[in-house]
């Protein structure tokens, strides 16, 4: 099989993996944007900043419908049902969520980013010197 075909077949379908590939790399992580997410525990605490209402409330899925950039700190902006908008820090994405739908594969990443494919190569020759 040559390593088109195997790169076609590896898929991510979990933000753990999918942040392990891509690192810190903002253009792949946009690539995230549009698909839904599964959070690992269904609770979501909250704060307004305005109104002082805190609370918890019960959502396993969201999709995350922006990526903002802001002094060197990547946010995540998810939506859940009834219209309750979150922001994540992207460390609390790696540790709060799981599932990726529908998954992403190693080729399209490698398409769409392909300097993360070069930082790929690059490792693994490194290691095999």
């Amino acid at each position: 099989m040559d390593n088109s075909n195997l790169n076609k077949q590896l898929v991510i379908n979990n933000i753990q993996e999918f942040a392990e590939l891509v690192g810190n790399y903002d253009q792949a992580w946009k690539l995230l944007v549009g698909k839904k997410v599964s959070r690992i525990r269904e609770e979501v605490k909250y704060k307004g900043k305005k109104t002082g209402i805190k609370g918890s409330k019960n959502y396993k899925y969201g999709q995350i419908i922006n990526i903002k950039y802001e002094d060197d700190t990547m946010s995540v902006h998810i939506k859940y049902q009834h219209n309750f908008f979150a922001e994540y820090k992207i460390d609390k994405i790696i540790n709060q969520f799981s599932d990726i739908f529908p998954f992403i594969t190693v080729q399209e990443i490698f398409q769409k980013v392909p300097e993360i494919k070069n930082k790929i190569l690059q490792e693994t020759y490194q290691k095999l010197e």
